[in-house]
């Protein structure tokens, strides 16, 4: 059931709000979208004591593992009348014989078309349902399909093609009016022009002549042919899958709802969910609504041919031996089936615990500690999950004491997918702190020391999850970290620049300042600690550049980004630094930057100059190993790299943008200590947009780029 109670949260940021009742009624999800796209979820689990939200990120792509049969198991395939209800005594005498070619013909068509098992009892009800919405079996034809399938119909559709291809040719277009022929009126001659189709249409002796009719077991074929090759299409073409996902990022307010077949208009109207499904993009591109799925606009829910074809295969039941499925499961082989694979870490971290603070109890403002309500969420679920109990008694103890905290809460997808060695590595860290606590001698201290608890925490976490791959793969893109407190360091000057970057950006200083204060809304490092607060991203005193593992053009770039920073002063307008030094070093025109203005647009920009820039993805190990980057490296990235945050779960998140300097910061409109995706948007709100992020970094290409003769300029070499 949904309603439009809305929240007066999503009137604050500018979003619009739906109210999802579900379950018996009880809980319910406040869904934020802007534009007619999601943006966030928050879930209220509401219990007799107090109604707890729950920020719930949009889901990111799965993938699942599933046994891959590959040998032809001998199929059984059962009808229910109710599909062929108002079929003539011919056409179900034709549907005997074409659910029994699917049975026949499975092992040739599976060896002929490459695809396995179960794949081709998907398809085989998928035609069944085709065939009874296409040739009206539930209601009987109409008549003007009964003129359509007659045989003098199909003598004028042909004869009218035949005609139409030789206008066509005189003219040089395109256009296809091929006859639709068997029960799942398949236009054949559609198919002339892809050779591979063609000849398997012929091998089945599947033709499109004026006279020919097709049998009921050519048409199975036929039907079992287009949808393998339609799948491929789906499966291959980028537009396709783009429009899938856009349609998949709706949902839309209808008044309609189709019942068996037909539309019912609801008095006030609903709003609905979008879920384009792999089966429904082949239905739409069967039915030729390939525009609607590459758009983004399709909603198979309302499409009656979808609802149709959808609602007879339920009526259809494809059966097989359970001893030779059953051996077949054992011989298969285990492969990634479903949607898209995560590329690696570094795209999306949303399946992982968000962001951890230690000792938030150290602090005045800005850490919290975790709610009764959510503590004992966390151990109903760690212990359904069969976790030692001894262990998640002990984490538990921890988040009631305040020695850590899930800084912004915990959602069910994080408890699914920490395991056990994510708890240990929880308990052993706090422990760790714990000890070195009783050394330090003032709150200061102890403030730094939790702080700097945090980003080990998270630098052990995120290595231990990432994936090593040997260096051979990956050499070009991957880095040498450096350390931060390298001797092999030029400080900031006191009096001065590096560059002349502070004549080029003062320019910007008067827009900028109408809209971002300089220091607005962000302490420093410093001040944060000897004022109590928790420190999560913060501005720093630029420290200057570190030239290990730097080379020329990389200490250019970097000594414009601290220039940059430094003239610059502002908050919020990273992008504009990050534009900036790229610009003042020559790496990009300033026409370039003019095309975009969010940060994490910055790395599609970067992305398609591969020419200019390399992207890093992995960092090089010992024993000829690289494993993936996480965003715990960027503070430990040589000088003169390109980091871009981004946040794939919320798209309100313009994200974060600058360059490094070799000393664990961020130039950008200011120098960072690179820690955003722990960002605190005031002292008194804790935002968290870079929770669940992800980063992408990049390089300057020393096969493209070498300093101008004077050494202040990049140049092509």
């Amino acid at each position: 059931m949904f309603d439009m109670s809305g929240s007066s949260i999503g009137k604050k940021i500018g979003l619009q709000c739906i109210n999802v009742k579900f379950g018996n009624g009880t809980n319910t999800i406040n869904r934020y979208y802007k534009n007619g796209k999601i943006v966030q979820d928050i879930e209220n689990l509401n219990d007799a004591k107090k109604n707890q939200s729950i920020l719930i990120q949009a889901p990111p792509k799965k993938s699942t593992s599933k046994k891959v049969i590959t040998q032809p198991l001998t199929i059984n395939i059962g009808v229910d009348p109710k599909l062929y209800a108002g079929a003539s005594a011919g056409q179900k005498g034709e549907l005997i014989k074409f659910t029994g070619a699917l049975e026949d013909k499975k092992a040739e068509l599976m060896k002929d078309l490459n695809i396995d098992n179960d794949t081709y009892n998907r398809f085989a009800k998928l035609a069944i349902g085709i065939a009874a919405q296409e040739s009206g079996l539930e209601n009987g034809l109409s008549a003007g399909r009964k003129v359509k399938n007659s045989i003098a119909g199909q003598i004028a559709s042909d004869t009218l093609r035949t005609l139409n291809i030789g206008i066509n040719k005189a003219a040089g277009t395109n256009f296809s009016t091929a006859t639709s022929k068997g029960l799942t009126k398949i236009k054949i001659g559609d198919w002339d022009d892809n050779p591979r189709i063609a000849a398997l249409f012929k091998k089945h002796g599947i033709t499109r002549g004026y006279y020919n009719t097709i049998t009921p077991e050519q048409s199975a074929a036929a039907t079992i042919i287009v949808l393998s090759e339609i799948q491929n299409k789906v499966k291959n073409d980028k537009a396709i899958q783009d429009g899938m996902e856009a349609a998949n990022n709706k949902f839309y307010y209808t008044k309609e709802i189709l019942v068996n077949g037909k539309k019912k208009v609801q008095p006030g109207g609903h709003w609905r969910y979008n879920n384009v499904t792999e089966d429904d993009a082949i239905l739409y591109l069967y039915n030729g609504r390939r525009n609607s799925l590459v758009k983004g606009n399709a909603t198979p829910a309302d499409n009656i041919y979808t609802h149709n074809v959808k609602r007879y295969t339920q009526l259809v039941q494809v059966k097989e031996g359970r001893t030779e499925r059953a051996q077949a499961v054992q011989k298969a082989k285990t492969v990634t089936y479903g949607t898209k694979q995560q590329k690696s870490m570094k795209d999306d971290l949303s399946w992982g615990i968000g962001q951890v603070t230690f000792r938030p109890d150290l602090y005045t403002e800005g850490a919290r500690k975790n709610t009764p309500e959510e503590i004992k969420m966390l151990k109903n679920s760690l212990t359904t999950r069969g976790f030692n109990t001894h262990n998640i008694n002990l984490l538990a103890a921890k988040l009631q004491k305040g020695e850590l905290s899930f800084a912004n809460g915990l959602t069910k997808k994080e408890l699914d997918t920490m395991t056990e060695k994510d708890l240990l590595l929880l308990l052993r860290h706090s422990n760790g702190i714990n000890i070195k606590l009783k050394n330090a001698k003032t709150p200061a201290q102890k403030r730094a020391m939790a702080t700097s608890a945090d980003k080990n925490f998270k630098k052990a976490y995120l290595g231990m999850h990432a994936k090593r791959v040997p260096l051979a793969k990956v050499k070009k893109s991957t880095v040498k970290l450096v350390n931060t407190s390298s001797k092999n360091s030029q400080p900031y000057p006191k009096n001065g620049y590096f560059t002349g970057a502070q004549n080029r950006c003062k320019r910007y200083l008067a827009q900028l300042r109408g809209s971002h204060k300089p220091n607005a809304g962000l302490y420093s490092y410093d001040n944060r600690i000897k004022e109590g607060k928790y420190t999560g991203f913060s501005v720093e005193h630029n420290k200057g550049i570190n030239y290990d593992n730097a080379s020329d053009i990389d200490i250019l770039l970097a000594k414009n980004g601290a220039d940059t920073a430094s003239t610059l002063k502002t908050s919020g307008a990273c992008l504009t630094g990050a534009k900036q030094a790229l610009i003042g070093s020559g790496a990009v025109s300033e026409n370039e930057m003019k095309s975009f203005n969010n940060a994490f647009q910055l790395a599609k920009f970067l992305q398609k100059h591969p020419e200019r820039f390399i992207e890093i993805t992995h960092v090089q190990m010992g024993n000829n190993q690289a494993r993936e980057i996480t965003s715990a490296d960027v503070g430990n990235l040589p000088a003169g790299y390109i980091v871009v945050y981004g946040n794939s779960a919320r798209l309100d998140v313009p994200g974060h943008a600058g360059t490094t300097n070799g000393r664990g910061q961020i130039n950008a409109d200011e120098t960072d200590n690179a820690n955003w995706d722990n960002f605190v948007a005031t002292s008194k709100k804790q935002d968290g947009k870079g929770e669940h992020g992800y980063v992408r970094i990049f390089k300057l290409n020393p096969e493209y780029f070498t300093l101008s003769e004077n050494g202040k300029k990049l140049v092509k070499k």
